[in-house]
């Protein structure tokens, strides 16, 4: 009886130890797992900031695209005006040029029809002169 007393009792420290052992080690398990959830809350919030970052990113680039648009819009359209009014230009430096030469034609011709009104004078002036 007293062997089994002693058994009982060596039995009962060496399930005490290992309870002390597996609570030793729940402890651990359990200051492990705070430390992954704390690590893994800290990924997640910095996993949050990020995708904040790139919305914001995302946004200014939507917004710069708009942006970038509407001044290819307005440069079209300045181009356009542009290739217009140079158009209208040349058009009217055509029309110019086109009067100038008509102008010239008829200055020539009206110079033409001067010098053979003078010459025929100067005709009718040596005439008239030789017959006084």
């Amino acid at each position: 009886l007293e062997a089994s007393e002693a058994d009982l009792a060596a039995r009962r420290k060496q399930l005490e130890e290992q309870v002390k052992e597996d609570r030793n080690r729940l402890e651990q398990e359990k200051d492990r797992f705070r430390e992954k959830q704390q690590e893994f809350e800290m990924s997640l919030a910095q996993h949050e900031s990020d995708v904040d970052r790139l919305r914001r990113a995302e946004e200014d680039c939507r917004s710069l695209r708009e942006e970038l648009n509407e001044r290819v819009a307005q440069f079209a359209a300045s181009e356009g005006r542009e290739k217009r009014w140079r158009q209208e230009a040349e058009w009217a430096a055509e029309q110019a040029q086109s009067q100038l030469q008509m102008a010239k034609t008829q200055g020539l011709e009206e110079a033409n029809r001067l010098r053979d009104m003078l010459h025929k004078l100067k005709e009718e002036h040596s005439q008239a002169s030789a017959e006084w």
